[in-house]
């Protein structure tokens, strides 16, 4: 049961106490989690006036005719993660530990920024949520954690790079914990690569890349189909798309096999690689079992309708990343071409859950605010 009141207190000019979560106002989840936003006045006037909390399964106020069938979450307050030294260029010292961002700070960030964003029908995207909270995590000596499934070369079109690196104002990323995963070798070669790079110019101090994949079939050892980059590779592999060779590596052999057609048996390896859960993955890399993911990126070629559900099942309703960005260009395709319906599915999941989703075309946005009527 979550209980809401307003209290009184003094604000800044400018500021005025509000009747809901996100503005004047005090949200109580268990025992002692109090939080408290402000929001400008400016934003006030868009907004409308409510007297009294109800639970309910269904979105609430100003967000219900856009978002039909969400539920909301209120992240309970946390005893502070600590980022382990080890995932740290040079370590970081033990007399200073950097806390975490806690999940209930990440969801406060994006509630506030859903409710602005809407008041001053600007575009929500995942560039500006990234942007808005390494600023939090930087002005409060925090580290955002993030974790990205399939990484790629750690450039082409990947959103962290673009959002964290390429046009973040920030001229050092030492509030950033980046944990990326890429099965594909020679993508995870580039992708080192380029963190190296990012490393010795924004001053990037912890990281964690990993050669694997993600996977929920309960092996150490999963079968990949990669597209054959060698120079022995046959003629015909190289007549085939850059974007197509370098990127369509999937634990999905069966798609990848109708997708090639004649060449998938000329062009496509199978291999035995490392896998493992996203949590097994955290733990693995020493990372505490409490580490908050504050953004969670999935690019793995339709997969993406195990590695979601299978997710949920495997953390905590309190663990859940408060920002979750996936593509779904793939996972419809294999829909029409399939007959089947796991992209329709994958979004109910994520409303039961508590997410409001955000089409960018071929990618999916899901955030989870904080209700308020």
């Amino acid at each position: 049961m979550v209980s809401l009141s307003k209290r009184r207190t003094e604000k800044p000019k400018g500021y005025r106490p509000y009747a809901l979560l996100g503005i004047g106002v005090v949200a109580t989840v268990g025992v002692g989690s109090i939080i408290q936003i402000s929001v400008p006045d400016d934003i006030l006037s868009t907004l409308p006036e409510v007297k009294e909390y109800k639970p309910t399964t269904q979105a609430l106020g100003r967000t219900a005719s856009k978002h039909p069938g969400s539920t909301f979450y209120q992240y309970p307050k946390n005893t502070a993660a600590f980022v382990p030294s080890s995932t740290c260029q040079d370590g970081l010292p033990e007399t200073d530990p950097t806390p975490f961002m806690s999940l209930d700070d990440v969801q406060q960030v994006v509630t506030k920024y859903e409710h602005e964003e809407y008041a001053l029908e600007r575009k929500r995207n995942f560039d500006s949520i990234g942007k808005l909270l390494y600023q939090f995590a930087l002005e409060k000596n925090q580290m955002l954690l993030t974790v990205q499934i399939g990484g790629m070369d750690g450039k082409t079109s990947d959103p962290m790079y673009r959002m964290f690196v390429r046009r973040n104002n920030n001229k050092f990323l030492n509030h950033w914990l980046p944990v990326i995963v890429e099965p594909v070798p020679a993508n995870f070669d580039a992708l080192t690569e380029t963190y190296s790079d990012v490393i010795s110019t924004r001053k990037l101090k912890c990281r964690v890349l990993s050669n694997w994949a993600a996977s929920y079939l309960g092996d150490s050892k999963c079968k990949f189909c990669q597209f054959d980059v060698s120079e022995t590779a046959h003629p015909d592999c190289n007549k085939r798309e850059k974007w197509a060779r370098k990127q369509l590596g999937t634990l999905g052999c069966d798609y990848s096999r109708v997708f090639f057609g004649a060449d998938f048996d000329k062009c496509i390896i199978q291999d035995e690689i490392p896998c493992g859960t996203i949590a097994e993955l955290l733990r693995d890399k020493q990372l505490p079992d409490d580490a908050p993911i504050a953004m969670l990126q999935i690019d793995v070629e339709g997969y993406e309708h195990v590695i979601i559900p299978s997710l949920f099942d495997e953390l905590p309703e309190s663990a859940l990343p408060p920002v979750i960005h996936f593509e779904h260009k793939v996972m419809r395709a294999k829909d029409e071409l399939n007959g089947t319906k796991r992209a329709i599915e994958i979004n109910k999941l994520l409303r039961l859950h508590g997410y409001i989703l955000f089409d960018e075309g071929d990618n999916m946005l899901a955030i989870r605010v904080a209700s308020r009527e």
